[in-house]
């Protein structure tokens, strides 16, 4: 007899556009929440999961070094990355599809949060353009 594990991954979309981009405008060197609402934000149940990774296309790039990064929080007032360090964490300094690599999650993470985008390391003048947005999970 044997077995097969079935392994279930999750993919969260933030935005699923169509052929309109989405510009930050102006995205801001210190870290700021995704265009800065709140209105992308998201809960979902991480309890079965072990890693996620981040994937953007970006449609026009952002200032050299910056990234959209993704957060967690039991309460959406205290937020902490996935991994417990910065990551997930994806390069939008070039276009095309960019993915963060595979990053492992904290314990603290595996239960029913909140998600949320990050930008970090912009210069307050480029505005760079984003298509589709996507959390997965495996």
């Amino acid at each position: 007899m044997s077995w097969v594990k079935v392994l279930r991954d999750m993919v969260i979309s933030f935005f699923q556009l169509g052929s309109a981009a989405l510009v930050w405008t102006n995205m801001p060197a210190a870290l700021t929440e995704f265009r800065e609402v709140t209105v992308q934000r998201t809960k979902v149940d991480l309890t079965n999961y072990k890693s996620a990774r981040l994937i953007v296309n970006v449609d026009t790039a952002g200032f050299a070094g910056a990234s959209l990064r993704l957060q967690y929080s039991l309460n959406e007032a205290d937020w902490s990355y996935l991994d417990g360090a910065t990551g997930p964490d994806c390069d939008i300094s070039a276009t095309g599809v960019e993915e963060s690599t595979w990053v492992t999650l904290e314990a603290a993470a595996k239960d029913d949060v909140y998600l949320r985008l990050v930008g970090i390391n912009g210069d307050g003048i480029e505005d760079p353009k984003f298509g589709s947005i996507t959390a997965q999970f495996k």
